[in-house]
C-alpha cells in the first residue's frame, strides 16, 4: 500500500507491506507540492523496492487542512487508482494526527488552522481510534475548556502544526507535530477491512470550514 498526507506544511508518504512500514519521507513541501510529489512517490517505491503497478491499495489523507495540499494529494491518489485499477481508501487527517500518539494513554485534541483566532479541533478519548464527535471549529481560547467538558479528562495532549495557538492550560501539553502516512496507511487498512474501498469517482476532500478571506497573494486556504 502506498499511503500519504498532504494536509499540512509538512507532508507524508509511506509504502507499508501488512502491518511492516517498509519507507516512509516527511517534507515540507515549500508551497511546490505538485511539483514535487510524484518524484518523492518514485522516490519512496524506488526505496522500497516496488511500483506503483505492484501496490494492492492508495490510502490518502482527506483534511482538514490546506485547501491546496489536500486537493494534490486525493487527486493523485485518485487517479492513480482509477488509471491503475486499483483500490483506495480516504481517512481523517487528524485521525492519522491522534494516531501518532496511540498508546500513550492520554486524551488527545488534534487540530489544524481555520480562521483567525480559530482552528479545527476533534477530540479523542485516551487510545481510542475515532473523535467522539465530528471535528468542529472553535475558537483559539476555548478548545481546552471545550475538549475538558467533552471528554471529561483532567489530562490533555493537543498536537497540530498550529498547536501552539491555543491558549495555555495547566491542564494541557501542547504539542507540534503532523499527521505521517505510516498511521494514514494503518487506519486505511483498517477501513478497507470493515468498509471495503472508497469509490474513486465521489472520494472527495474533507472540507470541515469555508475558506479564509485571503490577504496577501499565494497564501493557502485552510480546508
Amino acid at each position: 500500500m502506498l499511503a500519504l498526507d498532504t494536509s499540512g506544511d509538512t507532508c507524508s508518504v509511506a509504502v507499508v507491506e501488512g502491518q511492516e512500514l517498509l519507507v516512509e519521507i516527511n517534507f515540507r513541501h515549500n508551497r511546490q507540492l505538485t511539483e514535487r510529489l510524484p518524484g518523492i512517490v518514485t522516490f519512496a517505491l524506488e526505496q522500497a523496492g516496488t511500483t506503483l503497478e505492484e501496490l494492492d491499495a492508495f490510502a490518502v489523507g482527506l483534511g482538514p487542512g490546506s485547501f491546496t495540499g489536500v486537493r494534490v494529494g486525493v487527486t493523485m491518489a485518485k487517479t492513480w487508482a482509477e488509471v491503475l485499477g486499483k483500490r483506495v481508501i480516504g481517512v481523517s487527517s487528524l485521525d492519522a494526527l491522534a494516531r501518532t500518539v496511540s498508546g500513550a494513554g492520554i486524551a488527545v485534541v488534534a487540530v489544524v488552522p481555520s480562521r483567525k483566532d480559530e482552528v479545527i479541533a476533534a477530540f479523542y478519548k485516551p487510545d481510542r481510534p475515532n473523535p467522539i464527535a465530528e471535528p468542529d471549529v472553535m475558537p483559539t481560547s476555548e478548545v481546552i475548556a471545550k475538549a475538558v467538558e467533552a471528554l471529561g479528562e483532567p489530562r490533555l495532549l493537543v498536537l497540530g502544526e498550529c498547536a501552539h495557538w491555543i491558549s495555555p492550560s495547566p491542564l494541557a501539553v501542547i504539542r507540534a507535530a503532523s499527521p505521517r502516512a505510516f498511521q494514514v496507511a494503518r487506519l486505511g487498512q483498517a477501513r478497507l477491512r470493515v468498509h471495503g474501498p472508497d469509490d474513486p469517482a465521489t472520494l472527495a476532500p474533507l472540507y470541515i470550514a469555508p475558506p479564509p478571506i485571503r490577504t496577501k497573494p499565494g497564501a493557502e486556504a485552510p480546508a
